[in-house]
């Protein structure tokens, strides 16, 4: 053991460190004079693949005492991630142990012992397969692009249990204690680029670039101010005010299946204008835009939708581009990779659902933590043509590599420009559910600084949904 103490007549200590098995025996035969103390250090095996999900615990600060009032000084509390979310059900109860001291402070034995009582366990629906699968790929495309961070989701469709929710760079939790490890936080917070103890799926939002322009068709759907067979023209760049706004690669007169088919900027710069930014802000909210989704975890950022109106609040100025760039996911729009799956996934199914990470707790999963009820969106009848769109896009389009999935798929790329990003800066955006038909998952990844969202985003996403179906589709038997 070592001995702990002070020269000025302090009580000196001798600690030994002995298993739980150990340690039950001490405290049953009641010894007079020995103390036993659970160290309550946490192990998080899986360390950076589960950091950002999971958070760590310290002890409580004037915070967490003020939000707890009834914390005993010195209590372990949940800091971030899920330890904090579900703090009150991890947590337990302290134990006591009573020491008897003469009128001098002495401790002159040991009295009466409460035993501590174990928080409950709590169950995920996160599945560990994907949840490494997807940290894995998007360390591989964050380092061969040059981008600077990355985040995946993998989420179910039809309920919001959230499969997978990856973010890299990760942090080791493992070295928060308590007590911390003072030089490996150090040496993991130092010069570690962007936001490492951040969860990028939920935490970090950006200019969602193409993937927007889904949203925008979805405003036309809900208020049919154009025929989605319209053909608008085309070009290499559409000039408006005076101004010139750029297309990504110059193309021929597009209706709106052409233009989602390959993410047509000068056609979404003409259905913006026509629509305006107040139609396109109504729908945006319903799709989840500008809010928080509602994960059970702390600190969601609720990214900006950018309008007329809480733009001129901020000091800003809204410009006739600016809705021009509204229309291609540009400008005052910034949105995490949990809204772009939202989205996504809702404009896939007509309805929109609330991410879940937490599924059951207490002994034995006794206690399940049932999902929101989806809500179903005002336009889900019309967004057949915006459907029809992104399936042409996973056929033959700016998604195509997801053709040669076995299933049919409802995807959306997107390429934005972000000034914070990395290289070109660009963000690197893929999102896509399967089947078509039928939505069972929606997977989202974003790079940040990636480039091109099909080559950069793109392999990731196709990874994790081949991953996904392979497990849930029994192999065909041999006939």
């Amino acid at each position: 053991g070592e001995e702990l103490g002070s020269s000025d007549g302090e009580l000196q200590v001798v600690l030994g460190r002995v298993g739980s098995e150990q340690a039950r025996r001490i405290v049953d035969a009641q010894l007079p004079w020995v103390l036993v103390y659970p160290t309550g250090r946490r192990q998080y095996p899986q360390g950076p693949v589960l950091a950002s999900v999971l958070g760590y615990v310290g002890i409580a600060d004037q915070e967490d005492m003020q939000f707890w009032p009834n914390l005993a000084l010195g209590s372990r509390v949940g800091k971030a991630g899920l330890e904090k979310q579900y703090d009150a059900l991890l947590r337990g109860t302290d134990g006591r142990q009573c020491v008897y001291v003469d009128p001098s402070g002495r401790p002159v034995g040991t009295g009466e012992r409460v035993d501590p009582v174990r928080g409950h366990d709590l169950r995920l629906h996160l599945d560990l397969g994907l949840q490494q699968a997807a940290t894995d790929a998007l360390t591989q495309a964050v380092r061969t692009s040059g981008g600077d961070l990355g985040a995946a989701i993998v989420m179910d469709a039809r309920t919001g249990a959230v499969l997978a929710l990856a973010s890299v760079p990760g942090y080791d939790n493992n070295v928060y204690g308590p007590p911390p490890d003072l030089a490996a936080l150090a040496a993991q917070t130092e010069g570690t680029g962007p936001g490492r103890m951040l969860n990028h799926a939920v935490q970090t939002a950006v200019p969602p670039g193409s993937t927007f322009k889904i949203v925008v068709a979805s405003a036309n759907a809900a208020s049919h101010v154009l025929s989605p067979d319209t053909v608008l023209e085309g070009g290499a760049a559409y000039t408006y005010g005076g101004h010139t706004f750029a297309n990504w690669q110059p193309m021929a007169g597009n209706s709106l299946l052409g233009a989602i088919q390959w993410s047509d900027n000068v056609y979404f710069y003409q259905l913006a204008d026509l629509l305006g930014p107040q139609r396109i802000a109504t729908t945006a909210t319903e799709l989840g835009a500008g809010a928080r989704s509602g994960i059970d975890l702390p600190s969601e950022s609720e990214g900006f939708l950018g309008t007329p109106e809480n733009v001129g609040s901020i000091g800003g100025t809204w410009y006739p581009g600016s809705t021009l760039l509204m229309g291609i996911g540009q400008g005052t729009v910034n949105a995490t990779p949990m809204q772009v799956a939202r989205w996504t996934s809702g404009i896939a199914t007509g309805a929109m659902v609330t991410p879940q990470l937490a599924a059951s707790y207490g002994p034995a999963d006794a206690v399940p933590i049932p999902t929101a009820e989806p809500r179903r969106l005002s336009f889900a009848d019309e967004l057949g043509p915006v459907r029809a769109g992104m399936r042409a896009s996973a056929a033959a389009g700016t998604a195509g590599q997801l053709a040669s999935l076995p299933v049919s798929a409802v995807p959306k790329t997107g390429t934005a420009e972000d000034p914070s990003a990395p290289g070109k800066g660009l963000n690197a955006w893929f999102s896509a559910v399967v089947p078509a038909e039928a939505p069972e998952v929606v997977v989202t990844a974003l790079v940040r600084g990636g480039g091109f969202g099909s080559a950069t985003s793109g392999p990731v996403v196709k990874s994790l949904l081949e991953r996904y179906l392979a497990q849930t589709r029994a192999p065909a038997p041999n006939r």
